[in-house]
C-alpha cells in the first residue's frame, strides 16, 4: 500500500517495537496468534494484531513490493527502524 502512495523515488520510514518483556505495560501479555489485548488509560481494551518481524524478513518484503535502497537496523533493545525508495 505504501508503494502506491509514494512517487519513483519516494522515501518510506519506519520504526516498529521489538518483542522484549520490559518494553511493555505491565498488564500485557506477549501476543498469541499474532492478537494482543491493549489496555488504554480509560480502562477501554481492544484486541490488535501484533506481529514482530525480523530484519531480514522486512527487507524481503520491501524489496517484493518494489522497493530497493533497504535500510534495517535494530535497536539493543525495543525497536526496528527501517527505510527504502520506491522503484
Amino acid at each position: 500500500m505504501a508503494a502506491r502512495w509514494l512517487v519513483p523515488g519516494g522515501l518510506f520510514a519506519f520504526i516498529d517495537s521489538r518483542p522484549d518483556p520490559e518494553s511493555g505495560a505491565l498488564d500485557h501479555r506477549p501476543p498469541a496468534a499474532d492478537v494482543q489485548l491493549r489496555r488504554l488509560d480509560d480502562g477501554t481494551t481492544y484486541r490488535v494484531r501484533k506481529v514482530f518481524y525480523e530484519p531480514a524478513e522486512l527487507e524481503s518484503a520491501l524489496g517484493h513490493a518494489g522497493f530497493d535502497e533497504i535500510e534495517i537496523s535494530t535497536t539493543d533493545r525495543f525497536f526496528v527502524l527501517g527505510s527504502a525508495r520506491r522503484r
